[in-house]
């Protein structure tokens, strides 16, 4: 069974290093090390990089919908479905017309992703086409970092 603990653990070491270099070089083997672990230990409880750096986006989007909405608003995965089952990835708000609400939800997801900038940044410019030799290129991705 996984230790949420270890989870966390892994996941702040990720987040040290990548304060101190490009997200993209920082490797399984220097998270594992930072940590005194085993490779092992990182892939038992994330299968990649990717899949840390998407756990970390979810749990930040749970914590801050759990801080924001009221319980019975909130809306999860299936329990056995994903590693992001525990925390809530959308609310379900109605405004007085009985229609959907997603402007709350779409300005919380924003801060979310503006609140990581020193993961988020490099990443979006490489899904996006933006990155180049020198790095990535800020104008590319403004309109998305920061919408």
């Amino acid at each position: 069974m996984e230790n949420p603990m270890m989870k966390r653990r892994i996941a702040d070491a990720f987040l040290a290093l990548a304060q101190e270099k490009d997200p993209a070089k920082v490797s399984v083997r220097d998270v594992s090390s930072a940590l005194g672990i085993n490779r092992k230990t990182f892939y038992y409880h994330f299968p990649s990089k990717e899949v840390l750096i998407n756990w970390l986006f979810r749990r930040d989007l749970g914590h801050a919908l759990r801080d924001s909405f009221p319980q019975s608003c909130l809306v999860f995965e299936a329990r056995d479905s994903s590693p992001y089952a525990n925390y809530p990835y959308y609310v379900h708000i109605e405004d007085a017309q009985g229609r959907l609400s997603h402007e709350e939800f779409f300005l919380l997801v924003s801060h979310c992703m503006n609140a990581r900038t020193i993961i988020r940044t490099p990443l979006f410019a490489r899904l996006l086409g933006c990155a180049h030799p020198l790095g990535y290129n800020p104008d590319c991705i403004a309109g998305v970092v920061h919408w």
